[in-house]
């Protein structure tokens, strides 16, 4: 369709767009397990091990992604029947290409969030209760 009036498909800025919304979520998770130093260093004080508070940050990443992806279903859902002249090759109700997105969203999602969550895991403790 897109060929058909003229107009470039844009790939290439799709991709950006991909990569800024993934440094994007990286940066909030960041900034959330920073804001919450001192609480994991009490956590890691009391006795958690590095697998609890690791498991905990993804949790609540993984919780806020669901979240998220629900709402995007639900959303992409009502919109399939009006976008669906935008479409080609897809059905507007193709479960595989539902689920394709959701999976690939909360993949970026757990990826996003490790690294902020492994450096939490890591806290000295001490350190972080000082400051």
């Amino acid at each position: 369709m897109w060929r058909d009036r003229g107009v470039k498909c844009p790939e290439p800025m799709d991709t950006v767009l991909q990569d800024l919304r993934f440094a994007l979520r990286s940066s909030v998770s960041a900034y959330a397990v920073n804001h919450r130093t001192q609480e994991i260093g009490v956590q890691i004080a009391l006795g958690a091990r590095s697998a609890d508070v690791l498991a905990m940050i993804m949790g609540e990443a993984l919780v806020a992604g669901l979240a998220g992806v629900s709402a995007g279903l639900i959303a992409s859902r009502a919109l399939a029947r009006t976008l669906s002249g935008l479409l080609h090759g897809v059905a507007p109700t193709d479960r595989f290409a539902y689920l394709g997105a959701a999976a690939l969203l909360l993949m970026v999602v757990l990826i996003a969030c490790y690294v902020p969550a492994r450096r939490a895991a890591r806290l000295d403790p001490a350190t972080r209760l000082r400051t």
